[in-house]
């Protein structure tokens, strides 16, 4: 039986009305993060799988503003062309993305690397969102556009549209003293150089968003659930536990 999993303290996941992506639609993110709490970095090494494009398509992609996006190439390793600028959003001028133009020319699958840091959107009034690279609690997600997302830089009509949902594999590597949690399947666990460990998750379901955080979690099981929590959250972990575990006996 697969887990089901929970994540207590700190993790918010948004309202799926917070969200709503345009038409362009990417149908399986490989994502492969380094992260480097020495200096407050992230390293990703993305693949993306696009929905089958015509030559005069171009995607627009969304990153944070402080990830910088270092070369895109398609399957076979060949460069592709692209533009990034840091723009404000049109109809909300404190939202400040990194906009990456990528003309597909009929290609549907591109490798990009990106690095660069988080500071959070606190001072657009998205006060929820304060994520940075922090041995303590780092948080992956939509929100702060970790990862590349096919938008525009319209608030309004990005809200017009419906969600989109795709599948995604994604790994993480970080020092072994931390735990890496998703709402997905845990895939690996590996030791891969002194002090480092890789944590890859896929999904178990078509997912609309990514999320995956980083601290110094606790895990209990049970019945095939799975709660992680900051070890002060103890009690609230085992009542939470006990509860959906109830829950998912009950007829």
């Amino acid at each position: 039986m697969k887990p089901i999993m929970f994540f207590l303290s700190f993790i918010i996941l948004s309202i799926n009305s917070l969200w709503a992506l345009p038409s362009g639609k990417i149908e399986l993110y490989e994502l492969d993060y380094k992260i480097d709490f020495s200096e407050q970095r992230l390293y990703c090494d993305a693949m993306i799988t696009t929905s089958r494009s015509s030559p005069a398509d171009t995607l627009s992609l969304l990153l944070y503003r402080l990830l910088k996006v270092k070369g895109i190439w398609d399957e076979n390793g060949n460069k592709v062309e692209f533009q990034q600028n840091i723009t404000p959003f049109t109809d909300w001028q404190a939202m400040t993305v990194n906009q990456i133009i990528l003309p597909t020319k009929g290609i549907s699958k591109f490798h990009i690397k990106y690095e660069g840091t988080l500071l959070g959107y606190t001072e657009t009034g998205m006060t929820y969102v304060h994520d940075n690279i922090d041995p303590q609690f780092t948080i992956l997600r939509m929100d702060a556009y970790a990862y590349p997302i096919v938008a525009t830089t319209s608030w309004a009509k990005n809200q017009a549209q419906g969600l989109t949902y795709f599948d995604y594999v994604v790994s993480v590597t970080i020092p072994d003293s931390l735990n890496a949690v998703n709402g997905g399947e845990l895939v690996e666990k590996s030791s891969i150089e002194k002090g480092k460990i890789k944590y890859t998750y896929k999904n178990f379901k078509p997912a609309w968003r990514i999320d995956l955080a980083i601290a110094k979690y606790s895990t209990i099981t049970s019945g095939g659930l799975a709660v992680h929590f900051f070890r002060k959250d103890s009690i609230g972990a085992g009542v939470l536990l006990m509860n959906s575990t109830k829950a998912k006996k009950s007829p």
